[in-house]
């Protein structure tokens, strides 16, 4: 048995549960609204006898049970092995490699500069505020490319969604530097009206910077295995 819980477009926490049998078939469970419950151990284990006497009654016998990382289910998974020897508590493994790419960027400054980088640059071309500049990478990609490459913008947990950031980036450098010398701003910046428009000087740095481009490799070298795993984690066979 596996669990988790997430935060729907309607803002309310969801607890989901999803039943592998012995030959690694998936079975959808149910999903049920935990909005106005307490997230500690104790309702975790709550939350888990709950299911285990339900499975009982229905004749299923439960032989290990996944959860995700966060405190509350660890502490849960302490107390439960002691409680329940019969089943094997486990960690998400694709939380934990999700936690190994985290690392990375604690560990390495560069990196972490690049990446927050990368992020500003991604989100400035998403944004609908910037639509003039929006409109004129779009026209210059497809003079460059003869196709249209959207921009990925990273979740704020899914590492490997910086991987596709990453990669989407890579793909339109030549379009994003020749956009910035056309687009180049002034040495000095005045705030003279009916001027040309001109990308700020912010994201023209950073399109501008060969070390920005070269890290962006680097990381992408980097996270390509862990998200290959990842996605074999989290696809659905």
């Amino acid at each position: 048995m596996t669990f988790d819980g997430w935060t729907n477009v309607k803002n309310e926490q969801l607890l989901g549960t999803v039943l592998i049998s012995s030959e690694g078939r998936p079975y959808i469970w149910k999903a049920v609204d935990i909005s106005a419950k307490r997230e500690n151990f104790t309702a975790v284990i709550d939350k888990t006898e709950a299911m285990l006497t339900e499975f009982k009654k229905k004749g299923i016998t439960v032989c290990a049970i996944v959860t995700d990382s966060a405190s509350a289910y660890a502490a849960a998974r302490c107390r439960m092995r002691i409680s329940k020897r019969s089943i094997i508590f486990l960690p998400c493994f694709t939380h934990q490699i999700n936690l190994c790419v985290g690392e990375i960027f604690k560990e390495s400054t560069e990196f972490k500069t690049t990446i927050d980088r990368a992020i500003r640059l991604a989100t400035y071309f998403k944004n609908s505020n910037h639509k003039f500049f929006i409109a004129h990478l779009k026209e210059q990609q497809y003079e460059t490319y003869k196709k249209y490459i959207a921009i990925a913008v990273p979740g704020e947990t899914c590492w490997n969604s910086l991987y596709y950031m990453c990669i989407s980036l890579l793909k339109i450098q030549q379009a994003l530097q020749i956009l910035a010398i056309n687009y180049k701003p002034p040495i000095v910046e005045t705030r003279r009206q009916g001027g040309a428009l001109t990308l700020p000087c912010e994201i023209f740095e950073i399109i501008d910077s060969s070390i920005f481009w070269n890290q962006l490799i680097l990381i992408n070298e980097i996270l390509e295995p862990y998200c290959k795993i990842l996605n074999v984690l989290q696809c659905v066979k």
